[in-house]
This record gives C-alpha cells, sequence and structure tokens, in this order.
C-alpha cells in the first residue's frame, strides 16, 4: 500500500477541506478518498486548517434541519430530560457558570457591606449553589417569605452549614423596600453574628417588614385602614434545618 503522506496535494486537501467545512465529515471523505482519517487531518494541519469540533458539527446539523426539525430535536430532547435529576457535577457547573441580575434590597446590602470593608462577593459559588452575598465565614441569602418556605431551602441551609458556611437569611415579604427600609439593622445584625464566634456556628434568619397603614374604626364602627407614616421592623430568630 503507497504511503498516503506522499499523496498529499495542497490543491486537493483544499478541496477535501472545503467539502468538510460544508458538512461531510472526516470519516465520510476517509471512506469517498480511500484514505485514512488520520491522513487527512493531518493534510488538514499542513495547509493550516483544522477539522470541526462537535460544536461545530452540531451548528452545521441544526441549520441542515431547518426551524421545524430544531423545534422536533428541541422536544425530544426535554421529553428525554424531562423527569430527570441533574447530575451533582451538572449542577456544580452550572453554579460556577452562572450570573443573574441583583435585584432591589440585595444591591443595597451588597453596596453597604463593601462601603464598611468586608469585601462581599456576589454570587459565591459553593458546590451546586450559588450564595447571593458571602463575605468571610457568612452566606446571606436573600428571600421572600413564600421563597423560604419551600422544602428544599432545608437542604440547601444544610449544605452551606457543612461546607463551613454560616448561613444568614435576610426575608421580606414582597417589596423590596422593606429590607431596605431596615438595612441598618440588617448591617447590625449581620455585624453582630459576624463577631460572635458562636453565633457562627448557627444559622440565622433576619424578618424584615414594614407597617404603612393604621386599623381604626369609622364613624360606623367598621375597622378600616389609614394611610400612615411607614415604621419598619425585623426580627433575628435562628433557623434549624433539622
Amino acid at each position: 500500500m503507497p504511503n498516503q503522506w506522499n499523496l498529499f496535494d495542497a490543491d486537493h486537501a483544499r478541496e477535501l477541506h472545503q467539502r468538510h467545512i460544508a458538512g461531510e465529515s472526516v470519516l465520510t471523505l476517509a471512506k469517498t478518498e480511500g484514505i485514512s482519517r488520520i491522513t487527512i487531518n493531518r493534510w488538514f494541519i499542513k495547509i493550516g486548517a483544522v477539522a470541526r469540533n462537535a460544536s461545530d458539527a452540531n451548528r452545521l446539523r441544526m441549520e441542515r434541519e431547518g426551524p421545524e426539525g430544531r423545534a422536533i430535536l428541541t422536544r425530544c430532547a426535554h421529553a428525554a430530560r424531562r423527569g430527570k435529576q441533574a447530575s451533582e457535577s451538572e449542577l456544580i457547573r452550572k453554579a460556577q457558570t452562572k450570573s443573574r441580575m441583583i435585584g432591589r434590597g440585595e444591591a443595597e446590602l451588597f453596596d453597604a457591606l463593601d462601603r464598611l470593608g468586608y469585601a462581599p462577593e456576589g454570587q459565591r459559588a459553593c458546590g451546586p449553589y450559588n450564595i447571593d452575598i458571602a463575605f468571610r465565614s457568612i452566606a446571606v441569602e436573600i428571600s421572600t417569605y413564600s421563597n423560604f418556605a419551600h422544602p428544599r431551602i432545608k437542604e440547601r441551609i444544610k449544605y452551606l452549614r457543612d461546607n463551613g458556611w454560616c448561613v444568614v437569611y435576610v426575608i421580606f415579604r414582597s417589596n423590596a423596600d422593606d429590607l431596605v427600609g431596615n438595612l441598618d439593622n440588617v448591617i447590625r445584625s449581620l455585624q453582630l453574628i459576624e463577631s460572635n464566634p458562636s453565633s457562627l456556628r448557627q444559622n440565622w434568619m433576619i424578618r424584615c417588614s414594614a407597617k404603612r397603614f393604621s386599623r381604626c374604626r369609622d364613624n360606623l364602627g367598621r375597622l378600616t385602614a389609614i394611610p400612615a407614616p411607614v415604621s419598619y421592623s425585623y426580627i433575628v430568630s435562628e433557623i434549624d434545618p433539622g
């Protein structure tokens, strides 16, 4: 059998590469040309070209499928995935690459901690999770009352706790103004927790709320609510993740 490398022709190699870029795989080229895949790859290198990677191959496939074909492939992929739990490695990879918009309340708390010199980190990855705000050994999570009630929250707290974090959930009902109005109180509570070694061995909740109405009775004796100056309040309590 002749040495395939000695059959090299630059024009022929460029032609093969154009066919490859257009959609033919190296395996298909090798079969139609009677040349090994190793040789074809070497020829590509010699003319300064490279074979498609998996991403390029997938892009070409999607282009050939067209809108309807892509929709079918997507539905099949979702159907195959449905009901399956993501592996730990998948969750960790997502956490390490995840980014999101920081909402009202979280941004103000982050900036306040930064101004005080705590050097906070936003979206700090810890295994499969992202910590909203992390500083020193404290993991601050921002949540509404309803989100905090989710069963997976206990699992999250336990994981962060087992990985050395003191978890502090700052929660509010639905209006982030409740958190912003209590910002000084939240900062003071975090400072007290951070400065006390025994507190760092526990998990905490800082519940922020506000009162915007006063209840009274009208002329007919019926209970009614009237606007009043907003008064903010907060409660700090220990969390038991079970």
